[in-house]
């Protein structure tokens, strides 16, 4: 959840007014409108604020989107200044996958290996560390980082 501010003057607020709302509050038509004959108040720490009577709307859209980037809402963790836990991998993309120009020879290379059964979980669970979901794990976790993920909900990265 982010509170985004959107500062911007009543008059300006009048001047983008397309259903003509202010005209039926100063007519007396339309009453309890807010910052007007009803109160507001400002958010007291929002975490965007954008003040778009200074800005263009792209540049109010680069804005948003530079602040949800870099919280890691849009890509994965965060990039620049996280605001809670430290970046895993030092940001870092970890692919797990195999890229398609090596996919060949690792092919090859596979089948040269023992095999080993596994069952549907355990594909999944490869997934999830192939797909980067339980970063920073690079392989299968031991018990020593299962239980501290479990007690702190967290995962020191050395």
């Amino acid at each position: 959840f982010y509170e985004v501010f959107l500062d911007v003057p009543v008059d300006e607020l009048k001047k983008r007014d397309p259903k003509g709302q202010y005209a039926k509050v100063a007519s007396g038509e339309l009453k309890h409108f807010t910052c007007i004959d009803d109160p507001y108040e400002e958010p007291l720490h929002p975490e965007i604020t954008l003040k778009t009577h200074e800005l263009t709307i792209a540049e109010s859209a680069d804005a948003l989107f530079r602040v949800l980037r870099e919280d890691g809402i849009l890509e994965g963790a965060p990039k620049l200044a996280p605001r809670g836990l430290p970046n895993p991998d030092g940001d870092v993309i970890v692919d797990c996958h195999v890229p398609s120009s090596e996919r060949a020879a690792r092919m090859a290379e596979a089948e040269t290996l023992p095999k080993v059964l596994i069952t549907d979980i355990d594909l999944n669970w490869l997934q999830v560390i192939g797909e980067g979901w339980a970063s920073p794990l690079r392989g299968f976790m031991r018990e020593g980082a299962l239980l501290e993920t479990l007690h702190f909900n967290s995962l020191t990265v050395d």
